[in-house]
């Protein structure tokens, strides 16, 4: 095997590692890291025109942008109901959510919305 293919394999191999480490990564966060935020909705948006839905929910927090959060389904919390739970979000009321992930602008990842609770 001459040099160029082992330098092509080892490029390969070590995006296959990169790969495994971000989803590696991705799943601890949904396991280990759960808060909750109390905010208004400033506006929110459907991301891609797939089945699979992504909706991310622009927020504010005392009058200023606070964050945007993902709404996805999320097997390893068990939520499948990303569309029905983005539905019933309306602009310009106030929630609390329990979220789960990191903000990593990085990888484009958002916490994810795992629960919402309309606040009154």
């Amino acid at each position: 095997m001459d040099s160029f293919a082992k330098v092509v394999i080892l490029i390969l191999v070590l995006i296959a590692v990169f790969l495994v480490g971000v989803l590696v990564v991705d799943i601890v966060l949904s396991f280990n890291d759960t808060t909750t935020d109390v905010v208004e909705i400033l506006k929110m948006e459907r991301v891609n025109g797939n089945s699979d839905g992504k909706y991310l929910i622009f927020t504010y927090k005392d009058g200023m942008p606070y964050e945007v959060f993902e709404n996805t389904d999320n097997l390893f919390r068990w939520k499948f109901n990303s569309s029905d739970m983005y539905n019933k979000i309306q602009v310009g009321k106030k929630y609390s959510f329990v979220v789960v992930g990191k903000r990593i602008p990085f990888l484009s990842w958002y916490r994810n919305i795992i629960k919402v609770k309309e606040i009154n």
